[in-house]
């Protein structure tokens, strides 16, 4: 039987074509416009409270993206070759992998391939949630900058690559010293079904437009 995300090329899917009253239009446009900039706002209060907040009890400090850039442009050429993988054992909300990630885009890898190819942990279980989501907004928004060639990708599969190689390591008695006692095999696979579930909450939440690239 057929998927019914198989025909699904990113994450913002289209809503049947109608045709209501101009009046309607320009109003449900202005009133998503502004329930869009309601969500980013409110996310970002919340997201900068919880840094303030955590920073003080465990010194969690995220590397500016500016500076990822200067560190990655030092490494040499060929680290950018494909099946080239890269991992950071301490992704926290993803800054350094969604950097290697855009820049293997701009080195023509395949979306898939390039996503692929990223793997990261964590032991705050909301920096891998949020890891996440920022690395397929970049596919996504990749993707509907990229028409020529249409890139045909199933958003189940992108979201069972990123739930994959983004791996939460709590610390407690399975990972006593966080990511250094994980084994970096990253075998766990989602299921199909919890993927469309994840993919049901993506859209009908509007994740991707509570996190910032």
């Amino acid at each position: 039987m057929k998927n019914e995300f198989d025909d699904v090329e990113h994450f913002d899917v289209p809503a049947p074509k109608v045709a209501p009253p101009k009046a309607t239009n320009k109003a449900k446009a202005i009133t998503n416009v502004k329930q869009i900039k309601e969500i980013k706002e409110e996310a970002k209060s919340i997201h900068d409270d919880k840094r303030q907040a955590r920073r003080k009890t465990t010194a969690e400090d995220f590397t500016p993206s500016f500076l990822v850039n200067e560190m990655l442009e030092k490494l040499p050429k060929e680290v950018w070759e494909a099946n080239k993988t890269f991992c950071d054992p301490a992704c926290g909300n993803g800054n350094f992998l969604i950097e290697v990630l855009r820049k293997k885009l701009k080195h023509s890898h395949s979306p898939i391939d390039a996503l692929k190819s990223v793997y990261g942990c964590d032991i705050m279980e909301d920096n891998v949630e949020e890891c996440r989501l920022r690395l397929i907004k970049v596919i996504n928004e990749y993707v509907k900058q990229n028409k020529k060639p249409k890139f045909k990708l199933s958003p189940i599969e992108i979201i069972k690559i990123v739930n994959q190689n983004i791996k939460c390591t709590p610390i407690g008695k399975k990972y006593p010293n966080g990511s250094l006692d994980y084994d970096f095999e990253f075998k766990d696979i989602m299921s199909e079904e919890a993927a469309q579930e994840r993919f049901k909450e993506i859209k009908e939440q509007k994740l991707l437009d509570q996190v910032s690239i």
